[in-house]
């Protein structure tokens, strides 16, 4: 019982640090607006998730504001860089 209470813990913490958006909601539109800010479309902010490297996210969106398209960003909070994974991620380091 005691191990299915630290299992029970333990994943309620990882969901809420890999859930951010159901926390913080001006974080995430501070990730929104970032992605924006550099030329890429984040209509709606589905997902935001914390990557082992310090102040760097990936945040899924929905590009466009009918509700179609996803996108995959990396977005670096200290630099302010928001880019579609897989796409310019050296400037992000």
């Amino acid at each position: 019982m005691f191990m299915l209470i630290i299992v029970f813990i333990a994943s309620s913490a990882l969901a809420a640090e890999t859930l951010i958006h159901k926390v913080n909601r001006d974080a995430v539109d501070v990730m929104a607006a970032l992605i924006n800010l550099d030329d890429h479309l984040c209509a709606d902010v589905i997902g935001v998730y914390k990557l082992n490297q310090p102040d760097i996210y990936e945040v899924e969106c929905i590009e466009y504001r009918g509700g179609n398209g996803r996108a995959d960003y990396l977005v670096n909070l200290k630099t302010g860089d928001g880019h579609p994974q897989g796409s310019r991620s050296s400037h992000l380091g």
